[in-house]
């Protein structure tokens, strides 16, 4: 009988352990509360920031962590366009993190050990020409790149179901069960129980509120509120854009993507506020102030949507990456991932997968050699 893996969670974490897992012959269930891709992963812009993303966690070795999970996506893109028949919108241009004084061009080039290269006001135009004139200089991070999200999610799920992962969606898992030091199975909120040898927690926002899950695994929302607007065949933003924010009720930091269907996503907050995704006017009005002051044109781009999600911050904001002291074994984590969740995608997939694998081995080799 095939090794039985019990996955929670349909975001990009759930998905990406499943599609892996798969690859290797194992007998794969992936449980989702809703729809795949529905919640942070549905919402997110997609973002590959090794660098850029001042919301980094300032710990040298999470900084190596992330610049080494970038570099993992080149082939983790190429494969799961391969294995899907899809494409997901993978763009390597870099990201710009814009300075409007001197003391912001120092936080930008100070940020993330200096990698970033500096750019004067000359060599930033010939990049974003329709960037405002008030920005005083730029800072480049070459190894940022960027997806489509929710492109990302449906060729995801369709890898999986490929490779021959079982997905079931409206399926809450309520109860992670043990017997005798080792997980067991889990129990779905009609009472259905699902035998299985490994629980992969992938939860995202709501993995502490499952039963039998470990008192460390502490998770709680940040709500990020988004929009997008359409800029049509200007490409008045050409690269991922970042900037220090004048709202700092919403955000310290926001950020610009432009998409190869004409959209430009403009987020986003960081709110406390639990588990409610209300689109508020305020938050929506900060990012189109703050968008608009960087690059004028886009006060005449429509609005084409307006969207909230909730990140997944782990204790300490460290995602939690594999099993936890005292939990049954068979009981593995991929979730608290906060901002990071796509960036950190193949990284924690592989991870999950050595671990399974170096207890239990495998039925056969991986596809396309991602895992």
């Amino acid at each position: 009988m095939a090794t039985r893996i019990g996955i929670i969670g349909g975001g990009v974490q759930g998905l990406s352990c499943g599609w892996y897992l798969a690859q290797h012959g194992f007998s794969v269930s992936l449980f989702e509360r809703g729809v795949c891709g529905s919640e942070a992963s549905g919402a997110s812009a997609g973002l590959l920031a090794s660098a850029g993303d001042s919301h980094a966690h300032d710990d040298s070795t999470f900084s190596v962590l992330r610049r080494h999970s970038c570099a993992l996506w080149r082939d983790y893109a190429a494969a799961l366009q391969r294995a899907s028949a899809s494409t997901i919108d993978y763009k390597t241009t870099g990201s710009l993190c814009l300075a409007f004084d001197g003391d912001e061009h120092r936080h930008w080039q100070h940020h993330d050990g200096g990698t970033g290269v500096p750019l004067d006001d000359e060599a930033l135009l010939a990049r974003e020409p329709f960037v405002s004139r008030d920005v005083f200089s730029a800072v480049y991070y070459g190894e940022d790149s960027h997806v489509d999200g929710r492109l990302v999610m449906r060729a995801l799920s369709k890898a999986f179901v490929r490779a021959g992962g079982h997905l079931h969606e409206q399926a809450t898992v309520t109860e992670i069960s043990n017997k005798r030091g080792r997980v067991s199975g889990v129990r779905l909120a009609d009472g259905t129980f699902c035998a299985c040898d490994f629980v992969v927690v992938a939860a995202g926002a709501w993995s502490g509120t499952i039963d039998g899950v470990a008192q460390a695994c502490v998770v709680r929302p940040v709500k990020g509120q988004m929009l997008s607007v359409d800029m049509g065949d200007k490409a008045y933003v050409r690269h991922a854009l970042w900037c220090l924010s004048s709202h700092r009720d919403f955000f310290d930091t926001f950020y610009m993507v432009p998409r190869s269907d004409g959209r430009l996503l403009i987020g986003a907050s960081v709110e406390d506020v639990g588990f409610d995704k209300r689109v508020t006017a305020g938050a929506l009005h900060a990012l189109l102030d703050s968008a608009v002051r960087v690059v004028p044109a886009l006060q005449a781009c429509p609005v084409v949507a307006t969207w909230a999600g909730l990140r997944p911050l782990a204790y300490q904001q460290t995602p939690f990456i594999g099993a936890l002291d005292g939990d049954p074994d068979g009981l593995l984590y991929a979730c608290g991932h906060y901002r990071h969740g796509f960036l950190l995608a193949p990284y924690s997939a592989q991870v999950i997968t050595d671990m399974i694998v170096g207890e239990v081995g495998a039925d056969k080799k991986v596809a396309g050699g991602v895992a």
